[in-house]
């Protein structure tokens, strides 16, 4: 029973190894665009 529970759709899977093998790139870009945001909001005109 344990080993059906556990199993997760491949696809959730993949996206799980990903979002984990990407974390800090995520973080980096998650950080620029708040900068990015912030910048924009600061000079609407740009």
């Amino acid at each position: 029973m344990d080993s059906k529970k556990r199993k997760l759709p491949a696809w959730l899977e993949w996206t799980i190894w990903v979002v984990a093998s990407m974390d800090e790139a995520i973080v980096a870009v998650d950080v620029s665009y708040l900068l990015l945001t912030g910048i924009l909001e600061i000079n609407p005109t740009q």
